[in-house]
């Protein structure tokens, strides 16, 4: 009777530790399978899911990147730009989290990018991009005694914006007036420091809308004793401006301004006078401002 007894004891012992093995290897498969749906969640998550990612669909091609459409004088095509840095394989991988970022960058080293407003994923595949175009202020025409030329455009804070070839300088030279120099000086190649160039720009500024309605289509600048000078060509006159520092003295900044509005002054009395600053009966004394 006591050998049953201890019989049944130690089988009673002996599956209650085997069901305490079993709970506890149930609970460590628990554990594991938890931990791994919660890595693959994380991971799915951060990644944007890369099963998806390998799925055509999310794939773009460069018709299915949507840019704002450039300026006319732009010729470069920024969704070609894109497409061509970052395609493989003649796609670019939509759901690739370091793609926008990369994007941005490359589109703001660009001149004449002032700034990259938006870039949006469109799904299943798009990209949205919406652009801020810098403008031109003028056309840069450097001709130097061995008859050589080259063009520049330059923006409204002093950037050089493009470095056009020269078909495609003369049709520019209908839409921005140019600034005619014989040798330009570069210290920097994103940005004018050439102090005739400053100069020029500053007059333009100043008689703003009249270059337009007066019909001046370039700015020559002519060595003069001290400095050079400036000379505002038309189609068939030409008026001497004469020298035009660039603002950086305070002390003389007023007097440059009253000066320079007396210039302006008489190209408005001469174009009341003959109609026109292309009108053949202006005389030569009244082309000397």
């Amino acid at each position: 009777m006591g050998e049953c007894s201890w019989e049944a004891g130690l089988r009673m012992t002996t599956s209650s530790r085997l069901t305490q093995r079993l709970s506890w290897r149930s609970m460590m498969l628990l554990g594991v399978v938890l931990l791994l749906f919660f890595v693959l969640f994380v991971f799915f998550q951060e990644r944007e899911s890369l099963f998806f990612e390998s799925w055509s669909v999310y794939r773009l091609k460069q018709d299915q990147i949507i840019v704002n459409p450039p300026p006319g004088w732009i010729a470069e095509d920024p969704a070609a730009m894109v497409f061509n840095a970052f395609a493989k394989n003649g796609q670019i991988a939509l759901l690739d989290d370091t793609l926008i970022p990369k994007i941005r960058n490359q589109l703001e080293a660009i001149p004449w990018i002032g700034h990259v407003v938006q870039i949006r994923r469109r799904y299943p595949a798009g990209l949205v991009l919406q652009l801020e175009y810098r403008e031109p202020v003028c056309l840069v025409e450097v001709t130097t005694q061995r008859q050589t030329t080259s063009y520049f455009l330059i923006g409204q804070g002093r950037e050089v914006l493009d470095a056009p070839d020269a078909a495609r300088a003369k049709r520019l030279a209908a839409q921005f007036i140019s600034i005619q120099i014989s040798q330009y000086l570069v210290q920097d190649r994103n940005v004018c420091t050439d102090s005739r160039i400053i100069g020029a720009l500053f007059l333009i500024e100043q008689l703003g809308d009249r270059l337009a309605h007066y019909a001046i289509r370039a700015i020559q600048t002519v060595p003069i004793t001290e400095g050079y000078a400036f000379v505002l060509v038309t189609d068939a006159n030409q008026f001497t401006w004469g020298a035009c520092p660039p603002l950086d003295d305070p002390d003389l900044a007023e007097v440059r301004l009253k000066t320079m509005q007396r210039k302006i002054d008489k190209l408005d009395t001469i174009v009341k006078q003959y109609g026109s600053l292309n009108s053949a009966n202006i005389p030569d004394a009244q082309k000397t401002l």
